[in-house]
């Protein structure tokens, strides 16, 4: 085996122990852990010596572990042990990955400290993480570079919002993961009034379109492999749930697909310190239909990763780790994902 880690912690917030006493949602759940178990069963492919290491929630029963025998669970009762597993853990392991969300600074904390303890953090930097994880910042920073994005303002930062060509507008939280949390909306300013902290809002025009994301691989030679464009279902009537999705897009041109890929140089150059799996949303605006806009870049784990692995004729975990001169392979056909990662190969 070459100059690699034998044994990595993956360290998933949800099903690992980190969700505080609250309920946890079960699609959250399930989501969580069908993201673990895939790059998990990849990097165990990779080489018969290669290790894991989980932590484990024990509110969540059993089927939340592992039984593959070179993984190892470390089982946390509630979210001080899973606190104190973790740095033990990011220490005592020879690489970690962090999946968490970005949502109260989150992913940032925990990428942070498995920087600072471990031999290999297999995540993005903190600084492009504290970047993509403020839809904000985010939005100043695809601004100032001149990349397309959606127009974007601060709550309570502005005295008059713009006028929204559509008559609709989208109010969503400055670090939310995904879908969490969106609101669409006719009268902004009227619902920013209800809002108990609107400074950690961003409010954007309504853009009708088709939603798709692009999975982007920067491997540990820092070389950047694009993955086909995914089309996302995304639930427009009831908050924007996010459904899952279909790999590789049937609704665009193959001349859009070059177009994301060559976007997605763009966003690295912007942010050198996008490392590792992350993605990025995409719009296709029904009045631009030859155009991209960017909506976010997630610097972690997604569940499309689940679908991508389906279609990938190579280990992408292996991808990540070692590097590849070769293009990336991908079967034929299509695969369709739903939110909580169970996939289906389309005919």
């Amino acid at each position: 085996m070459q100059e690699w880690r034998l044994r990595v912690f993956v360290s998933e917030f949800i099903t690992g122990g980190g969700w505080g006493d609250s309920p946890c949602p079960a699609s959250l759940v399930r989501e969580g852990a069908a993201m673990r178990a895939a790059i998990v069963d990849d990097l165990l492919r990779i080489h018969p010596d290669m290790q894991v290491v989980i932590t484990s929630d024990q509110r969540l029963g059993a089927e939340h572990g592992a039984s593959h025998p070179r993984v190892e669970r470390v089982v946390v009762a509630n979210q001080s042990e899973e606190a104190t597993a973790f740095s033990r853990l990011c220490t005592s392991a020879d690489a970690v990955l962090v999946i968490a969300p970005e949502s109260d600074g989150e992913l940032s904390r925990r990428c942070a400290e498995a920087h600072a303890a471990s031999p290999l953090c297999l995540n993005s930097t903190v600084p492009a993480i504290d970047c993509c994880g403020d839809k904000w910042a985010t939005f100043e920073t695809l601004s100032e570079h001149r990349l397309p994005t959606i127009p974007t303002w601060r709550a309570g930062a502005e005295s008059v919002i713009p006028v929204s060509p559509s008559g609709e507008y989208v109010i969503k939280p400055r670090d939310g993961a995904g879908s969490q949390s969106m609101t669409r909306v006719s009268e902004p300013q009227r619902f920013l009034e209800t809002c108990p902290a609107p400074e950690r809002l961003v409010v954007q025009p309504y853009v009708p379109g088709t939603h798709h994301s692009l999975g982007v691989i920067v491997d540990r030679t820092g070389k950047l492999h694009t993955l086909p464009v995914t089309d996302q279902r995304i639930d427009l009537e009831h908050g924007f749930a996010y459904l899952g999705g279909a790999l590789p897009s049937r609704q665009i041109s193959s001349a859009m697909h070059h177009r994301a890929a060559e976007l997605a140089r763009q966003v690295v150059a912007v942010w050198p310190g996008l490392r590792g799996y992350f993605g990025i949303d995409l719009i296709c605006p029904v009045d631009h239909p030859d155009e991209w806009w960017i909506v976010e870049i997630n610097p972690r784990l997604t569940t499309s990763y689940v679908g991508y692995r389906s279609l990938s004729q190579q280990n992408l975990a292996e991808v990540w780790l070692q590097g590849t001169a070769c293009p990336l392979d991908w079967s034929a056909g299509g695969v369709s994902f739903t939110a909580e990662g169970a996939c289906q190969w389309d005919a």
